[in-house]
């Protein structure tokens, strides 16, 4: 019976032969440590003989060039649509030569080009993104000058943002990269909105957009705080709260905001922070202002309420403000939150934490007396604004149908029932 001829070296037959058979996890690395090993005539010959066989030999043949760092290799390989997408990948962590990818940012191929300024993001080629965004602009038009701005520097971001048409995904990655070109752009868009009739809704469109830019750049945030303060959320109140001086230097020279409603008065803007703890960077920021500023802060920003975790169960956290206020202040705050006009937009939830003295019935008394009956149907006013320990069971409104005792530092109380007036409530109507 007759052998079969063994094939002969630097060859593709070769190659199958000895690399196919083991799993993939292991054959590529076998093969990228055979092509080091080769001397560069015998490496010239197999990928001479790889490029020259089927769309699996040249796409060995190129990882061949990968492995050995061939730039020439991969460079000719742009060109080639049929290695190209793997050749760009490749581009992103070798320094291919700038040429071919020029061209390919210049294509007449939409999906080609898009590709390129992929690649030309991903590897930090700023420089030559900036040089050839004025050619893709006039060639291609906004949209297209548009998208490469995400491999641009910000200083060129900054100067071309206002003349193309931003998609919103592209938006939001220049949000990343340039916060303070975004800023500059949300502003001019809030002047020419803000009194217009769908002024809300284009505020809370933008917030996602502003809490990324004051969390890249607090500066380019509260920017944005003194310009167009309604689009401020509670994600980019944390991050402005790590510069409590400038904060409140803002907060002062704001002045008081139209309402969304006609026929409402106009009042006094205040900042919207999440109930809970902050970060340790932010808390030691707020210590370190003096106490008469620390209290004018906390009188300016104010927490949201509790949010339902389920049916009947609403999340209670802390005013973080108030928490670092002294007992006395944080006493005096409390009182004029509970009582007057404003009562209504106080969260109450979200004092409960924060550990205050106990307020004189009197003054929640005040406060119901001239409000919305759906806000003193329950007796929690009272309770929510009295010392609470965080693993104490008292002064805690029972769970509805539990029998069992309050575990540990629980995290949520049953939410009041806003339709029916307890029979034992303290409140008075």
């Amino acid at each position: 019976m007759a052998h079969s001829t063994p094939p002969q070296p630097l060859t593709p037959e070769w190659i199958s032969t000895h690399f196919d058979s083991l799993p993939f996890p292991a054959r590529m690395p076998a093969l990228a440590r055979y092509a080091r090993t080769l001397a560069p005539d015998a490496y010239a010959t197999l990928h001479r003989a790889l490029d020259a066989g089927d769309q699996d030999e040249r796409h060995t043949g190129l990882f061949l060039a990968v492995a050995r760092r061939d730039l020439g290799a991969v460079a000719a390989a742009l060109e080639d649509p049929a290695l190209r997408r793997r050749a760009l990948a490749a581009a992103i962590r070798l320094p291919v030569p700038e040429e071919p990818l020029a061209a390919l940012v210049l294509s007449d191929i939409r999906a080609v080009r898009h590709s390129a300024y992929r690649v030309l993001r991903l590897s930090r080629r700023h420089s030559l993104a900036d040089r050839l965004l004025p050619e893709v602009y006039e060639h291609h038009g906004a949209q297209d000058a548009a998208r490469l701005l995400i491999a641009c520097s910000p200083g060129t971001v900054d100067h071309w943002l206002p003349r193309t048409e931003v998609p919103p995904g592209v938006l939001s990655a220049l949000a990343r990269t340039a916060p303070a070109a975004v800023a500059a752009l949300l502003t001019r868009e809030y002047g020419e909105r803000a009194d217009g009739p769908y002024a809300h809704r284009y505020a809370q469109g933008r917030r996602f957009l502003a809490t990324v830019v004051a969390e890249r750049d607090p500066a380019a945030g509260l920017s944005l705080l003194r310009d167009a303060p309604r689009i401020i959320g509670e994600r980019a109140a944390v991050a402005l709260l790590r510069r409590p001086a400038e904060l409140l230097d803002v907060l002062r020279d704001l002045r008081p905001i139209p309402p969304f409603l006609r026929g409402e008065e106009a009042e006094p803007f205040e900042l919207t922070v999440p109930a809970g703890p902050l970060g340790p960077a932010t808390v030691a920021a707020l210590r370190a202002l003096p106490e008469p500023e620390l209290v004018e802060l906390a009188t300016r920003c104010r927490a949201v309420d509790g949010h339902l975790r389920a049916p009947g169960r609403q999340k209670v956290a802390a005013d973080p403000l108030l928490a670092l206020l002294p007992p006395a202040e944080r006493r005096r705050l409390v009182v004029e939150r509970a009582g007057g006009d404003k009562g209504r937009r106080v969260p109450l939830a979200a004092l409960a934490r924060s550990n205050p003295p106990t307020v004189p019935s009197s003054a929640t008394h005040g406060w119901s007396a001239g409000n919305d009956a759906r806000y003193i149907s329950s007796p929690w006013p009272s309770v929510c604004l009295s010392p609470t320990p965080n693993r104490s069971c008292e002064n805690r409104p029972p769970s509805t149908g539990s029998t069992t005792g309050c575990s540990p530092g629980p995290r949520c109380w049953p939410a009041p029932n806003l339709r029916e007036t307890p029979t034992s409530s303290p409140v008075s109507r």
